[in-house]
């Protein structure tokens, strides 16, 4: 299990699992994290609607999945299932009057 902060877990993990405290901007942590892993489940993602700094929710979600690609690809890992969320955001047209 690779995560940002163990505290945040909810309940308890089977102990077969081991946990690795990383971010998937910092490839080192990742590398660890996959080591002698077959399967990844990424399941990670910057899920804010704003953000002072738009870039950060681009590098989160775009580089930390880039990055979390190119390591699985290098540890050898045999498959990823990727997770999205289930909407997206409207671009705003939703909100005009009949009359428009």
């Amino acid at each position: 299990m690779f995560g940002r902060s163990r505290d945040r877990q909810k309940g308890g993990y089977d102990s077969a699992i081991d946990w690795v405290e990383g971010d998937l901007l910092a490839r080192d942590s990742i590398d660890a994290a996959m080591k002698d892993c077959r399967y990844v489940f990424h399941v990670a993602g910057d899920y804010r609607f704003w953000a002072r700094n738009p870039r950060e929710i681009f590098a989160n979600n775009v580089q930390g999945t880039i990055n979390l690609l190119e390591t699985a690809k290098c540890c050898g890992v045999e498959k990823i299932v990727c997770t999205s969320t289930t909407g997206i955001l409207p671009d705003g047209n939703h909100c005009r009057s009949i009359a428009d």
